[in-house]
């Protein structure tokens, strides 16, 4: 089983007009699974405003990307079989 190291933070993206982008849906496509390289995708109405896919950090680490709700977020994941191309091996 993979071990969460580290903790989350949320994207924003501000619209020319100095307002936050209101987020009408957060799409990820691994769901949340650290064994399967992933891609987030955050939407205001029919525009994409942010994305992020999961990638490895060193041998042993993934940046898995999800959503709670309409935020995006982020953990660090042991992979005690080493990571390749943005996922833990099995």
């Amino acid at each position: 089983m993979a071990i969460v190291i580290a903790g989350i933070y949320a994207l924003t993206r501000v619209q020319p007009t100095g307002q936050a982008a209101t987020i009408t849906t957060c799409i990820d496509t691994d769901n949340n699974d650290p064994y399967v390289k992933g891609t987030l995708t955050m939407t205001a109405g029919d525009s994409v405003v942010a994305s992020a896919t999961d990638v490895c950090e060193g041998d042993r680490m993934v940046v898995e990307h999800y959503c709670v709700v309409s935020t995006a977020v982020f953990r660090t994941v042991v992979c005690p079989n080493g990571c390749q191309d943005g996922a833990c091996v099995r």
